[in-house]
């Protein structure tokens, strides 16, 4: 853990230290880390003759999603890992984060290289099968994704069309043998 993240655990944990490593509380430490919204997983070791070893994986932002008052930054699960007025600079997913629609835009986001990424303005997905995004600085092109399958093919695909086509109003490449631009 870095920065802010890496304070908290340490004060989080900081009735362990200390402590012969037979008093340790796995319980106690799991509890007192389960409060920090940012950690995805941990491990514990402990190392004879008086070392704790704590290692810790931090949640990584991947979308916005809106949020009373402003929007708030999300990881792959939906868990909110910050909050603001202004919009950050993550894809916007508009689907309810309870839904199944949320995982299917958030494995859209996932499957798409840093190049295309970063140019995602709005992610929607009514479901499983309809996923759609548009695009910053394309005129606001969309990009019809569709279902979940052949997520790799589809992102090669429409890398290659951005390229090929940079000023279509639509890119669909739900069907990535026979992709459309318009």
């Amino acid at each position: 853990a870095t920065g802010s993240t890496a304070a908290e655990v340490r004060h989080a944990v900081s009735g362990q230290l200390g402590r012969p490593l037979a008093s340790i509380s796995r319980s106690e430490v799991h509890d007192a880390l389960a409060k920090i919204d940012r950690i995805g997983s941990y491990s514990l070791a402990l190392k004879p003759p008086n070392t704790m070893v704590l290692r810790v994986t931090q949640r990584v932002p991947v979308a916005a999603v809106r949020h009373a008052g402003g929007y708030a930054t999300v990881d792959a699960a939906g868990v909110s890992l910050a909050q603001s007025r202004a919009r950050p600079a993550l894809p916007l997913v508009t689907s309810r984060v309870d839904t199944k629609g949320f995982a299917a835009a958030i494995q859209v986001i996932q499957a798409l290289p840093a190049t295309v990424d970063k140019r995602v303005d709005t992610v929607s997905a009514t479901s499983l099968d309809n996923v759609a995004f548009t695009l910053r600085g394309h005129h606001g092109a969309t990009v019809v994704w569709g279902d979940r399958s052949k997520p790799a093919l589809k992102a090669k695909v429409l890398t290659a069309l951005l390229g090929a086509v940079p000023h279509a109003a639509r890119y669909d490449v739900s069907s990535p043998g026979d992709a459309v631009t318009r």
